[in-house]
């Protein structure tokens, strides 16, 4: 047996007749695995075969978050139907099987389609690293012919590990696809492939692999002209959804175009039969050493394209053998793919007598940085003279000693030294900005990068600490002219007072010189600006806390803390394999708590080096602590993470300018609030602001810091140290009155906006009664169902948060009227558990204060929460305290609500003379009232139950009266809906005729409204009219467009009821 996922979800069965199956290679048939529920279910069992899926993951591929209260039961249904599609003739037991917590899916090797793709995608990577071109070639084949489509592409994929699954494979499929191109390319089989990678551009527009591989395609087929209209559309789509550059690679491959013919690149098995050299002494694109770099072999893709090489006769920067040899201290030869010796140094200084390799690196090689002295009259000093020779001055070599233990950051790296040795057709300087919050690691990073870099800078390595953040005033750009001036000895005269021929003087000195200057710790651009060369060799490392987007042409690179596997490697490096690998919870608890920065883990690591019998559970439980609480325990000798944040924020409050001093008041406000996360207008409301453009303004000075994140635009968060440290700041600069007042403003909002979604989810329900005051910022006005869907579900963390800081600061009318308002959301998400607790929350709180109103809304939506969690004893207590409630605060709205909810009830558990009754009720208080839509959804309601018990004539009439009320309101949907329930009384009551007409106005209006999905059930129902009227075709017509919709929408009711009619229709049926 096979099992297949890369296309719909197939099981071929060996022993099956037939030919070739889409499971697998062999022959068989695919067996039909039946409903989407039980595809969903393979589908999550195949996710992880050979282990057991808990059970909470199974329900989590079949209904999602919500799954309903049946949903054990039907799951072991499903499993069931799943047992009889795998059943196998003269084979014992099931491959699946029970397996706490849930179940487990047995396969062999060579089953599963995704295994042997996996085992070809691996095969073919190592093949890609070692430049074996044909046999990548080979491997993609195999691997790409197992694909029939889209991964798991009739499957709803409602999970989380379905979801991941299916883009993981996606993405490795993509990557395959890179590779057989980039091998097709070293090969020299450009030929017909430009057609299938303009089409892969066009379907992955941001993807630049494809792009570049387009490129050459075309400049290896004469179209240069097309080739280069690639690159700009490339460029056009980055910069403006990005605003980025094409990479490095993509770039190098628009120069090639530009400055070659396409017959200069020719590759090794290409019509030439040789290995191609460009104009500029290049060897081809194959490389001794392979590639390990980037994504899985990016860089080795990079030479087999032709375009990691440099234009020039120096060092190259595609393919990871030359790049190791530049970090090393050595050029690279590029007619050899070998690393030459260190260059001679410059000036008169004396050579080595062993050759280049016994002398020190070109770096350290001493140099003539002024002009050369002259030659003595008289022809100058024989060997033989006596005359001693003047040792010229060493290269200055400032850079700070390199990190010993510098860990991960290897793609940054990179990123940072192709942008430092840039292009030699360049005019303007080099520059590179690195920049990121306190404590990620910008200065050990670019400290790394100009050790890497020194042997390609012989004219010296200066550098400064600029002091633009922390202790000390910051440096004058004219003080630090006039000492780099000395440093070169550039004519041996002192500086000019000026400031600007200063820095005339300073560029003049660089002219024709390399030099690498790191500036340490900027403050802003004014600070870089003077010191930047006019151009030529030289280059300027900056690293900041700010991006200094005002340097123009700089290469910016936005350090964010370490991801998961480097945090872990550091951790190791600094407190020992085996103590790390001791205690694997701690471990985990350490990382948590520093967040990624690696100031915060070598604090932990200094702390444990210091303490070497302690557990690192010793650290852990300290780093565990209250808010503040972990700033304290992330400090050790002069090392602080709090002091790293404190030197960002105080040079904002401490400002002279008054928007980075309002920008800084904005920091310590977001600090009261604890959730640490916030959408524009939320934020605004914090912060007293009438708009979201005026938060926003404060709010992108604070990122532009690297105080705050912006994960995208209008959303802004805390890191987690950050977070804690703005607290910290609240706290101690912010009065308990401003405090609370922001806290005021925040929780009106959500309030608000929450009784804004439900009159949207929830229209004809009871409204909230408004808060007595406006929020700050006016509450969002939901355009429908979606959007304000949208809204709970990315804030729901936030709305709980307003919930209980209500309640701790003593706000009843605000904990009560947020968590009666989540009732929109928890009706489309079946979400009762959490939205209980929610509603429990706040009857303390409401109870505690007296609050009777408050109390009667609690009780009632706890009898609703209740009720949907088919706890019908709880719920019915509740709606009785409830009603009791409304009465006492004279709510005469709340009493006909609640008689509705006991309405529902009764029929839920079969009582339905007391439903009839309460109905009744119901009905008559709403009408005195005068709440016409209330009236229109009772006699709905009442109309069900009077069907349910077996009465269409009352039905009929329910029905009748409802739909006069809609049409008077001109609910379009609404109408769409009573009609379909009219025309279930009158096919009970023998009239399909009438039932058909009905239904025929319910679809006219469905696809005006372009509502497809509540179309399934009008068609199921026509379906039944025709069939009573004795047209089995319509009937057939109707269920079988029913069905399309039932199962594009995923409406598993509707779909097992046209199965069933249409079931009917067949031989044997009972239609």
């Amino acid at each position: 047996m096979r099992f297949g996922l890369l296309g719909t979800v197939t099981v071929v069965a060996d022993g099956d007749p037939g030919g070739d199956g889409s499971g697998g290679s062999g022959g068989g048939l695919p067996r039909p695995v039946g409903s989407a529920k039980v595809r969903a279910l393979l589908a999550a069992l195949l996710a992880t075969p050979g282990r057991a899926v808990p059970l909470r993951h199974l329900k989590s591929a079949l209904w999602g978050d919500a799954p309903p209260t049946t949903a054990t039961a039907s799951l072991h249904n499903h499993v069931a139907r799943l047992r009889r599609v795998l059943h196998e003739e003269g084979q014992d037991g099931s491959r699946l099987r029970a397996a706490p917590p849930g179940y487990v899916l047995d396969i062999a090797d060579g089953e599963f389609d995704v295994w042997i793709f996996l085992g070809h995608h691996a095969a073919a990577r190592t093949a890609h690293r070692a430049g074996d071109w044909h046999a990548v070639l080979d491997e993609c084949g195999a691997a790409l012919a197992l694909w029939r489509g889209e991964p798991l592409s009739d499957v709803p994929l409602r999970s989380d590990v379905l979801r991941a699954l299916a883009a993981h494979l996606t993405e490795a499929r993509l990557l395959t696809l890179e590779w057989r191109f980039a091998a097709e390319l070293a090969l020299g089989r450009h030929q017909g492939m430009a057609a299938e990678l303009a089409g892969l551009a066009a379907a992955h527009p941001l993807r630049e692999t494809f792009h570049r591989q387009l490129m050459l395609a075309l400049h290896r087929t004469h179209r240069q002209a097309e080739a280069l209209a690639v690159y700009h559309r490339l460029r056009r789509t980055l910069v403006e959804e990005l605003g980025v550059e094409p990479d490095s690679a993509v770039q190098a491959t628009y120069q090639e175009i530009l400055a070659e013919p396409p017959s200069a690149r020719l590759a090794p098995g290409g019509p030439s039969g040789g290995t191609a050299g460009g104009p500029r002494g290049r060897t081809g694109t194959t490389r001794p050493g392979g590639a390990d770099g980037g994504a899985d072999g990016d860089a080795a893709g990079d030479a087999a394209d032709g375009t990691g090489g440099s234009t020039g006769s120096g060092t190259g920067t595609g393919g990871t053998a030359p790049r190791r040899a530049e970090r090393a201290g050595a050029a690279v030869d590029t007619d050899s793919g070998g690393p030459l010796p260190p260059a001679a140094p410059v000036g008169p200084g004396p050579v080595p007598a062993d050759g280049p390799a016994a002398g020190p690196a070109a770096g350290d090689a001493p140099v003539t940085v002024g002009p050369r002295a002259p030659a003595p009259e008289g022809g100058g000093a024989s060997a033989g003279d006596a005359v001693p020779a003047v040792r010229p001055r060493p290269a200055p070599a400032q850079l700070p000693p390199d990190t010993p233990d510098f860990t991960g950051r290897s793609s940054e790296l990179d990123t940072l030294l192709a942008a430092l040795r840039g292009s030699r057709a360049e005019c303007g300087p080099r520059v590179a900005v690195v920049s990121g919050m306190g404590g990620v690691g910008k200065t050990a990073l670019a400290v790394r990068a100009a050790h890497l870099l020194r042997s390609e800078f012989p004219d010296g390595q200066l550098y400064a600490d600029l002091r633009g953040f922390g202790a000390g005033d910051a440096r004058d750009p004219a003080d630090l002219l006039a000492r780099f001036l000395g440093d070169l000895a550039a004519d041996g005269q002192p500086p000019p007072a000026d400031p600007d021929d200063r820095a005339v003087v300073w560029r003049d000195a660089l002219h024709g010189r390399r030099v690498l200057l790191m500036l340490d710790n900027a403050g802003d651009a004014a600070q870089v600006t003077p010191l930047l060369p006019g151009g030529g060799g030289s280059a300027v490392l900056v690293t900041s806390r700010r991006a200094l987007g005002e340097l123009p042409g700089a290469a910016r690179l936005a350090l964010e803390p370490l991801p998961a596997p480097e945090q872990r490697e550091l951790l190791v490096a600094l407190c020992g394999r085996q103590r790390v690998a001791a205690e694997p919870e701690a471990a985990e608890g350490v990382l948590a708590a520093c967040g990624g920065l690696p100031l915060a883990l070598r604090i932990a690591g200094a702390r444990m080096a210091a303490r070497p019998h302690w557990p690192l559970s010793a650290l852990a439980e300290r780093l565990d602590a209250p808010a503040g609480s972990r700033l304290h325990a992330l400090s050790t000798g002069g090392l602080a993470v709090q002091d790293t944040f404190a030197m960002s924020y105080v040079a904002m409050r401490d400002s002279p300018l008054a928007a980075d001093r309002a920008a800084a008041g904005a920091f310590r406000t977001l600090g009261a609030w604890p959730g640490h996360g916030l959408d524009s207008p939320a934020a605004a409301a914090l912060l007293g602001q009438g708009s979201a453009a005026a938060a926003d303004d404060l709010l992108e000075a604070l990122v532009d810091a690297h105080l705050l994140e912006a994960p995208r635009p209008g959303r802004y968060g805390f890191h987690d140290l950050v977070g804690e440290y703005a607290a910290v700041c609240a706290r101690g600069e912010l009065t308990a009155a401003e405090r609370r007042s922001a806290l005021r403003r925040i929780t009106v909002w959500y309030a608000a906006t929450v009784a804004s979604s439900l009159a949207v989810l929830a229209p004809e329900g009871h409204p909230l009664p408004p808060l007595d005051e406006q929020p700050v910022l006016p509450a969002p006005e939901f355009t429908g169902d979606e959007e304000a869907l949208h809204w709970c579900v990315r804030e729901l963390p936030a709305i709980r948060l307003a919930i209980t800081t209500a309640v701790a600061c003593g706000w009843p009318d605000i904990a009560w009227r947020t968590a009666a308002g989540l009732f929109g959301y928890a009706q489309a998400y079946w979400w009762t558990g959490e939205w209980t607790a929610c509603l429990e929350e706040a009857m303390a709180c409401v109870t505690a204060h007296g609050d009777v109103l408050g109390q009667g809304w609690m009780h009632s939506r706890l009898g609703v929460a209740h009720g949907m969690a088919e706890r019908y004893e709880v719920s019915l207590e509740h709606l009785h305290a409830a009603r009791a409630r409304f009465e006492a605060a004279g709510d005469l709205h709340g009493v006909a609500a609640i008689l509705t909810n006991l309405t529902a009830l009764h029929r839920c558990t079969g009582e339905y003379g007391l439903a009839l009754e309460y109905g009744r009720r119901s009905l008559a208080l709403h009408r005195s009232l005068g709440a016409v839509d209330r009236v229109a959804t009772v006699l709905g309601n009442l109309g069900d139950t009077h069907l349910f018990v077996g009465d269409p004539v009352a039905a009929e009439q329910c029905f009748r009266e409802a739909l006069a009320a809609w049409r008077a309101r001109g609910s379009l949907t609404s109408i769409a809906r009573t009609l379909t329930s009219l025309a279930e009384a009158r096919l009970a009551l023998g009239r399909p005729a009438e039932a058909v007409r009905a239904l025929t106005e319910t679809l006219a209006l469905l696809d005006r409204l372009g509502d497809r999905a509540t179309a399934a059930d009008a068609l199921e129902v026509l379906g039944r009219a025709h069939l009573a009227r004795g047209d089995r075709a319509a009937a057939r017509a109707c269920w079988q467009e029913a069905l399309g919709l039932a199962r594009a929408h995923h409406l598993p009711v509707e779909e097992e009821a046209v199965l069933r009619g249409l079931a009917g229709l067949e031989p044997g049926g009972t239609a």
